[in-house]
């Protein structure tokens, strides 16, 4: 998904629609920048997550980024923008989805991503607890 995400935001970054040169209203860079950043960071995130090793890195990166995700919408929202975000540039206007609908799933995701990565890492933190209590037991 965040592969998808990512080619959405440069496909949409190489276009000319006239969004691309307006400014972000939280960052100081052009929307055309900006994707560009998001979808390197995505692509990087996607990386980490196939080929690390670690399911604790794994899962504190997904929350990370969920974050940074929910942040930024949350900034909007301080500042006054209440129009769907542009998460995936341009690209939107081809899919069948109303912008809407799409803003919604956008944010279930992020949602999804977010409760998920933060379970595996509770899940993760119990089972640690359990054996380390188990083995405290045993050696008594």
């Amino acid at each position: 998904m965040l592969v998808c995400a990512a080619a959405a935001k440069v496909v949409s970054a190489s276009g000319s629609a006239r969004i691309l040169m307006t400014q972000d209203q939280i960052f100081p860079i052009n929307y055309r920048v900006l994707l560009v950043a998001v979808a390197s960071i995505e692509v990087l995130v996607a990386g980490l997550l196939l080929f690390g090793r670690s399911s604790i890195t794994k899962n504190l990166i997904l929350v990370w980024l969920s974050l940074m995700f929910i942040l930024y919408r949350f900034g909007n929202l301080w500042i006054g923008v209440s129009s769907p975000c542009p998460c995936l540039g341009t690209i939107t206007n081809a899919l069948p989805l109303k912008p809407d609908t799409l803003d919604l799933l956008l944010k279930s995701f992020v949602a999804c991503a977010l409760v998920g990565s933060l379970c595996c890492l509770r899940l993760n933190y119990l089972g640690k607890n359990e054996s380390q209590g188990h083995m405290s037991k045993v050696n008594l």
